[in-house]
């Protein structure tokens, strides 16, 4: 409820949310669960369990909550009597205010702000945001999605590692940006993600407490205030350490490691790396598979394949595989070389008037080899025959000469 109430406030708007538990033995918190249990519990739930929208049912709930000034009563009548419920502007934490310095009168300011709590939430600090994969560098455009860490509705935090995505030159772990509930994966693994599309959508959740001045409230603000800020300062100091300790877990090694640890099941984060900075190198990845006899159950494992081969193929006839990254690549490459026109020609010819060229041109500071005169002598001949140097248009049937 309380999700769906961030979604459809409107921004600049904010509600007011009482929280409270039950405790034994005292008469007057009894009274309050009981008024809450059967007064106010079962109309939101009326509510809620009906045939309603996500966008309906708080509203519709809102409309059956009782008044202000009945709300108030019906805490004075349960045994509270010192709640002012005619202040409009700040009704609800007027109403708030006396039901907490009843309770702090009978077991304390501290005992109190353990036990009932208020907070105002408001929609401008909510919102969704969408995670897409950002250019990772060396021309890449789109990569293939190896591996989810998370999961939605997982809580994330920044730098925590989201997926892994590999490309024909390298594999890299994606972290996020934000803080937040991831509300939706948005592409399943193998799956080929271009530059620019959703990752995921992540829920960020900044609730900011309002500052509200009331003569009532005064004594029991600043409390809930020192108690808030050191519970905020730790948990910054465990985020920070939660971060710091996933850094320090980064596993360092090639992508071909990484691949013949997922050919073979294998936990990278199990391997003892020897190399520098304790990156894992190949010698660590096949001592761990002569240790573990890998290779022997992966050699099995094919042989199994084989057999389901020969044994179903007219099962398999019609089925479909889906090309790696790598063999999309070289797929794409051979396409296009199929597309160049073949032109070869050998010839021999006596290289006495260029080794006195190149003699002469070495006289300087600046040495050069054979190739350069090489080069600048194919340019000559491609401006005397252009068509050397042409690009075939297949949908015009044409050359376009360079």
């Amino acid at each position: 409820g309380l999700n769906e109430a961030y979604r459809i406030l409107k921004p600049g708007g904010r509600f007011f949310c009482m929280e409270f538990s039950k405790v034994e033995n005292f008469p007057i918190f009894d009274e309050l669960y009981k008024f809450y249990s059967k007064q106010i519990i079962p109309v939101m739930g009326e509510i809620i369990a009906g045939d309603f929208a996500s966008y309906d049912y708080l509203i519709k709930s809102i409309e059956k909550f009782p008044d202000q000034v009945q709300f108030g009563a019906m805490i004075e009548n349960a045994g509270f009597e010192d709640v002012d419920y005619e202040n409009v502007l700040f009704g609800a934490i007027a109403i708030h205010s006396g039901v907490f310095l009843k309770i702090s009168k009978l077991i304390g300011n501290l005992n109190a702000q353990k036990i009932i709590s208020w907070k105002i939430y408001s929609q401008s600090f909510f919102s969704c945001k969408v995670f897409s994969l950002t250019d990772i560098g060396e021309g890449i455009h789109e990569v293939a999605l190896k591996k989810w860490f998370i999961k939605e509705g997982d809580k994330i935090e920044q730098f925590q590692d989201i997926c892994e995505v590999q490309s024909d030159k390298s594999s890299v772990v994606i972290t996020s940006r934000y803080d937040g509930i991831i509300s939706k994966v948005h592409h399943d693994v193998d799956s080929i993600i271009k530059v620019g599309d959703s990752l995921v959508s992540i829920e960020t959740d900044d609730l900011l407490l309002d500052n509200v001045t009331n003569s009532t409230f005064e004594d029991t603000e600043s409390n809930m205030k020192k108690d808030n800020t050191n519970s905020i300062h730790n948990m910054s100091n465990d985020s920070v350490n939660k971060s710091h300790s996933k850094n320090n877990k980064k596993i360092m090694t090639t992508p071909a490691i990484r691949r013949m640890a997922s050919e073979h099941d294998i936990d990278l984060s199990i391997i003892k790396g020897t190399g520098p900075n304790n990156r894992i190198i190949k010698e660590d990845m096949l001592l761990y598979l002569a240790e573990n006899k890998t290779y022997e159950n992966h050699e099995k494992s094919k042989s199994q394949e084989q057999l389901y081969l020969d044994s179903d193929t007219d099962s398999l006839c019609n089925s479909e595989i889906k090309l790696n990254m790598f063999q999309r690549s070289m797929c794409k490459n051979m396409q296009k070389s199929i597309l160049v026109p073949q032109f070869g020609l050998c010839d021999i010819v006596e290289m006495d008037e260029m080794i006195s060229l190149r003699r002469i041109f070495n006289k300087n500071d600046e040495q050069i080899t054979f190739m350069p005169i090489f080069i600048k002598a194919c340019s000559f001949a491609l401006k005397e025959f252009p068509i050397f140097n042409g690009v075939f248009d297949s949908e015009n049937l044409s050359i376009q000469l360079n």
